[in-house]
């Protein structure tokens, strides 16, 4: 399922991420990889708020779209 549909709370791992050339190499050097556990925060404005190992970003709905977790 899209990252986007994550239930808020819940850590959920990454399986695939459905983009290419130099926002595939942004996504991945954010930490978003194939196994990584994340944990949707919260939804503003359009974006979704994850946590990644021990950060926090802000990500578009558009991307985690293209973020399928399991």
């Amino acid at each position: 399922m899209p990252l986007v549909v994550a239930n808020l709370g819940e850590e959920v791992t990454i399986e695939k991420c459905e983009v290419q050339g130099d926002l595939k190499r942004h996504v991945e050097s954010l930490g978003l990889l194939p196994g990584e556990m994340v944990t949707p925060i919260s939804r503003n404005a359009g974006n979704l708020i994850i946590k990644v190992r021990e950060s926090r970003l802000a990500i578009n709905m558009g991307l985690a779209s293209k973020i399928f977790v399991a």
